[in-house]
């Protein structure tokens, strides 16, 4: 039986509104090789095209926008539920400014985000992910030659009643002898007092050296993140390249990346952590262990012109040891800790049993052959401290990474910022391959599909009811 012309123009023009209602979500794919990744765990792009994203972090809104510091250009906001598409992202860019490179922060109220050399803060809205009015300049006279990077982190992290923010401020060059001299203010971590009403900040900003000295010695402490319970301070530091120790080239596995801590409550605050004359054994030395100190005696005199031999390096009454250590040129740049979803959908989620456990995005080598890093990896942690010792080489897990290393630096992604969501994924940033992509568990309602599936909207099921009643009417 035939249907009537009018029925076959109206099945055929629903049909076109319906298919235009809802465009499909078709995932991107990565610009290189796919990352392998850990049994029990998928991942995908969300967002390519950046330039050069960097720190990543989620703010306050509900559901929460994800910011991102592309260096060179500014920040943008990545925008979720875009294009009618459940798992789409949305890019804006809020602020343009060239000089932003790295850090980033954000509260219920503010954004923050630096140069080299100057901390400013915006006026921010979550609701609109959006900033209004002029930056007000909060900490000045941070540039170096080299390291070049200003990590920001807020303490407390709570939505706009954090009192602090803690910056990380590298070395000015491979081996920087200044770096020795608390004046120099070069690879130091220090905190401000956020303004407020009562305490307004000065005009202009505060000085570096005005800023509370929470550790120095540290070379280039580019990741940073407080413990769950806000009482320590970790740092992953990048350490030194082309070393020679008593006239041995010991480059390809010395010295060590190193997990460091800082006591915020107990007196810890303060101390030094060697550089630029000790650094910590990875492997391959002779006489010493992973996790033994070593010198390479550059000191400008900052310790009342006592030598910084192996020995004082050795007395950890000197030198603050690492809690734990890394393979040589990792490159790690940022952590951030677990805290698995207990509520909600928990489909998406990595594994419950590392709540806690720390993550960490290693850049990767460019001083070894072959190379080594290139992925982001999973710190065990019990009781708030690494389940490793410094001693050990073992101490931790790759949950992914590139799948052929010997294509890197240049041939595939390298993982910069961390960023865990409400559902318990990890987002990371790539900046080489202008990427944002997540690490979900495998199974995840969206983790093996090329192609999202359409979500149907109200016209879509008008249309198909109509449909339906005509046929039967006819028929």
């Amino acid at each position: 039986m035939h249907l009537p012309a009018f029925v076959v123009a109206l099945f055929v023009n629903l049909g076109v509104l319906a298919a235009e209602s809802e465009p499909s979500c078709q995932h991107l794919k990565f610009k290189h090789d796919k990352p392998k990744v850990a049994a029990g765990l998928a991942t995908r792009v969300i967002q390519s095209g950046l330039t050069k994203p960097r720190s990543i972090k989620f703010d306050s809104a509900s559901p929460p926008n994800l910011l991102v510091v592309e260096s060179g250009l500014g920040v943008s906001v990545l925008v979720p539920g875009a294009q009618g598409c459940q798992d789409g992202w949305a890019r804006k860019v809020v602020i343009n400014n060239t000089a932003l490179n790295h850090g980033l922060e954000a509260d219920g109220k503010w954004l923050y985000a630096s140069s080299s050399d100057v901390l400013w803060m915006w006026s921010y809205n979550p609701t609109t992910a959006s900033v209004s009015g002029q930056p007000t300049a909060l900490v000045r006279n941070m540039s170096t030659a080299d390291h070049d990077t200003r990590t920001l982190l807020l303490q407390p992290p709570s939505d706009s009643s954090s009192g602090y923010i803690i910056i990380n401020r590298g070395s000015a060059s491979n081996l920087d002898a200044d770096a020795s001299t608390l004046p120099s203010g070069h690879s130091q971590i220090r905190r401000f007092p956020l303004p407020t009403t009562q305490l307004p900040a000065p005009v202009g900003g505060y000085d570096w050296s005005a800023g509370e000295l929470l550790a120095w010695g540290m070379r280039n402490g580019v990741g940073l993140s407080l413990s769950p319970d806000g009482s320590r301070l970790w740092e992953v530091e990048n350490s030194a390249d082309d070393l020679q120790w008593k006239n041995q080239d010991v480059h390809q596995d010395n010295p060590a990346e190193e997990l460091n801590v800082v006591d915020l409550k107990g007196g810890g605050a303060g101390g030094f952590y060697g550089y630029p004359s000790c650094f910590t054994t990875w492997s391959g030395m002779q006489g010493l262990s992973t996790g033994d100190q070593f010198s390479i005696e550059l000191d400008k005199g900052g310790s009342g012109n006592v030598t910084r031999d192996d020995s004082w390096c050795s007395n950890s009454a000197n030198n603050v040891r690492p809690e734990m250590n890394f393979q040589a040129h990792s490159a790690p740049l940022d952590i951030t800790f677990y805290a698995a979803p207990s509520s909600g959908d928990t489909s998406y989620a990595l594994n419950k049993d590392w709540d806690g456990h720390a993550f960490v995005s290693f850049h990767g080598s460019w001083n070894r052959a072959p190379p080594t890093g290139y992925g982001v990896i999973r710190v065990p942690f019990s009781s708030g401290a690494p389940v490793a010792s410094a001693s050990s080489t073992t101490g931790y897990a790759f949950v992914l990474q590139a799948p052929d290393l010997s294509k890197c630096p240049n041939g595939c992604a390298r993982p910069v910022g961390l960023s865990f969501d409400q559902f318990g994924r990890l987002f990371v940033s790539s900046d080489t391959t202008g990427e944002v992509f997540l690490i979900e568990s495998s199974t995840a309602p969206d983790a093996s599909l090329a192609i999202r599936p359409r979500t149907l909207s109200l016209r879509y099921l008008f249309c198909s009811l109509a449909l339906t009643i005509f046929a039967g009417a006819i028929y």
